[in-house]
């Protein structure tokens, strides 16, 4: 078994590395992509024809509901994906304890979609978007934590 896992995630893009001790740093062990992480609402709806209902003066009612927040359900499905590889990693013994990093809101639907075992392994979690940082600067901000 090995020993921590470090995920530092936005909407967008996620990094699960390895804390090999503080001689070795962090391993980067997988990489994901999720390019719609990046686009605005308004690019993220489908062409509206055929989604509206005819109103009297023959103008299109939009159902609000299915337009509503698209860009918090791909962030949602992202934590779905996310947390599969936290679980996987778990029930591989591949990890001890956890280290989670990821911008507050997205953090919190990350803690939603894990499991309760996965979540009781969380050895530290931190509201902070450094996805684009360098290795060294994610353990800078972890050092004294990763003893």
């Amino acid at each position: 078994m090995k020993n921590k896992w470090v995920v530092v995630a936005n909407r967008s893009e996620a990094k699960i590395f390895e804390y090999k001790g503080s001689r070795k740093g962090l391993e980067l062990l997988e990489s994901i992509e999720n390019p719609k992480g990046r686009m605005k609402n308004r690019e993220l709806i489908p062409n509206s024809s055929g989604r509206g209902k005819r109103a009297k003066a023959q103008k299109i009612a939009f159902d609000t509901k299915s337009v509503q927040e698209p860009k918090r359900r791909v962030a949602e499905s992202f934590a779905s994906q996310i947390s599969d590889v936290i679980t996987q990693g778990r029930k591989s013994n591949r990890f001890l304890s956890l280290v989670l990093i990821s911008e507050p809101r997205f953090l919190g639907m990350l803690l939603d979609k894990m499991d309760r075992k996965s979540q009781s392994m969380i050895f530290h979690k931190m509201g902070k978007d450094i996805i684009a940082t360098n290795n060294r600067e994610i353990l800078s901000h972890l050092r004294e934590i990763l003893v």
